[in-house]
């Protein structure tokens, strides 16, 4: 076995050893804190103990069996694919695959967006040095690097919530996806999903813009005082007067 493979090899049993302590930490965290029985307890009237039991036992939440029984019971489900259910009787594989679906489209839609946009104004910036848009540009990217993505999705939506008062018309949805309960279908369900996924692509894709532009104004302001482009600028400068004498003379 080579050396790239071996070191390949160790960085996946690696990955694979913290995933497993890290999801175990957290059902046994979760395990610990949560009470799920509350949830029974606190309905009126309270439904009777070895009912509660029996549901809780059902989705392997019943605190009063042993948590290491319930650990292996989970770990054993989660060996085969089984993540199990919540606690209203949902299927956890189902939720995270509608979750991981919308994270996977806010992810590429701020990626794509984000790179470029970036890339744009890194050229047009880079283009205009020293100009009072490569002045815009750079404060605006600095800032943007600087605010916490959680801090500018907040004042997205702040100022979206606004801009709705201000229109009398809710223009920007700022939770959830789809609207719950609406039955609009064709047009109007993918206007829909704009309105819900313009401001969270937004939020993602505005710091990787700043980043990429930062980046695209080094490469343009590089570019720009390499020799070839010095030596092409004075060819370019003196070439014109001197074709124009000669084309002059020739006539």
């Amino acid at each position: 076995m080579s050396a790239a493979a071996r070191y390949l090899l160790r960085r996946a049993v690696g990955h694979a050893v913290l995933l497993v302590v890290v999801s175990s930490c957290a059902y046994l965290l979760a395990a610990t804190v949560l009470s799920p029985r509350g949830n029974y307890e606190g309905q009126s009237p309270p439904p009777p103990p070895e009912v509660v039991d029996a549901a809780l036992a059902e989705h392997n939440l019943n605190d009063r069996v042993w948590l290491g029984e319930r650990y292996l019971t989970w770990a054993s489900g989660v060996a085969t694919g089984d993540l199990g259910a919540t606690w209203d009787g949902r299927p956890v594989n189902e939720e995270m695959a509608r979750r991981i679906g919308v994270s996977l489209r806010l992810v590429a839609l701020g990626a794509v967006l984000g790179s470029a946009a970036g890339v744009l104004l890194g050229a047009w910036s880079g283009g205009h040095r020293y100009g009072w848009t490569d002045r815009f540009c750079t404060i605006g990217a600095v800032v943007v690097i600087s605010v916490p993505v959680v801090v500018i999705a907040v004042a997205l939506q702040m100022s979206a919530l606004w801009l709705n008062e201000v229109l009398g018309v809710d223009l920007l949805r700022t939770t959830g996806e789809p609207t719950p309960g609406a039955d609009l279908g064709g047009w109007g369900a993918l206007a829909d999903h704009v309105r819900h996924l313009v401001l969270p692509t937004l939020a993602l894709a505005l710091p990787q813009a700043a980043v990429f532009s930062r980046y695209q104004r080094a490469l343009m302001a590089e570019t720009a005082s390499a020799d070839f482009v010095r030596t092409a600028r004075a060819k370019g400068s003196g070439a014109g007067p001197r074709c124009a004498r000669t084309r002059c003379g020739r006539r």
